[in-house]
């Protein structure tokens, strides 16, 4: 069986495409919260289960489908517009290392800053260039694309997401958001 009709890869593609296609078209509602919620979500389960696959020998693809900065900035501040004063989320360091944990368990965190926006954009950044690549259906790139995206995800994206659901969740299920799901309403009564 090829990697492109590998039921696996074609489960990725789908819930890539549909996080691509949300973030594409934000828009300042509860409901396109939820709806990435759910995509982000599902393209982080469906990423664990991607194939191992080998990388080939060479860069095939070089970077002709990566998106640059400016049009990295364009997604983020699009993104930012949507989620207007809920972009923002504080966190708290976590510890990666537990055996490696030198403050006593009760001493206290710090906490910081997480940008929702730059989170959803950076996953973007990581699954967009590998779906222009395997919609441009060389096969013989399939095992870099599938490599990237794996790669990617335990290193870079998967970080974001997991971030990026834990801000949503709050943002879709707490109380942070007006419950007529019309942001500009909400700002507009509150001037």
């Amino acid at each position: 069986m090829s990697l492109r009709n590998n039921r696996r890869v074609v489960h990725f593609v789908e819930c890539a495409r549909a996080y691509v296609a949300l973030i594409d078209n934000p828009k300042p509602q509860k409901q396109w919260a939820a709806d990435v919620l759910l995509e982000v979500s599902a393209a982080f389960a469906a990423a664990q289960r991607l194939p191992n696959a080998v990388l080939p020998d060479g860069d095939l693809l070089g970077d002709e489908f990566d998106l640059d900065h400016d049009q990295w900035a364009r997604i983020f501040a699009s993104i930012g517009r949507a989620l207007t004063e809920h972009e923002s989320y504080r966190c708290f360091f976590e510890v990666i290392e537990p055996a490696q944990l030198v403050d006593p368990p009760n001493s206290q965190q710090e906490s910081m800053l997480g940008s929702l926006n730059d989170d959803l954009a950076d996953i973007y950044r990581d699954l967009a260039p590998g779906l222009k690549a395997f919609h441009a259906r060389r096969d013989e790139w399939l095992p870099e694309i599938i490599f990237e995206w794996r790669l990617l995800m335990e290193s870079h994206w998967g970080h974001h997401a997991t971030n990026a659901m834990r801000a949503l969740h709050e943002l879709v299920h707490g109380d942070r958001w007006p419950d007529d799901d019309s942001i500009d309403e909400y700002l507009s009564s509150r001037i």
